[in-house]
């Protein structure tokens, strides 16, 4: 029976790569990059939204108390 070394993935295109790494060059790095920094500034919105959300509906609770 062949055994397959321990690899994973490139997070990219699929292609194999020592086991550890996320990409499999500087092409796929930049990519990944991208969408790195596209995941963290959508987040940054979803817990600004989530805030102000929280924030309003307590204004809106309080407000009417007096």
């Amino acid at each position: 029976m062949v055994q397959i070394p321990n690899h994973g993935h490139c997070q990219i295109c699929g292609r194999a790569v020592a086991f550890g790494d996320r990409v499999c060059g500087p092409e796929c790095k930049a990519n990944f990059d991208v969408q790195a920094k596209k995941r963290k500034n959508l987040m940054l919105m979803i817990y600004g939204a989530m805030a102000l959300s929280i924030v309003l509906l307590l204004l809106n609770t309080f407000a009417g108390v007096r």
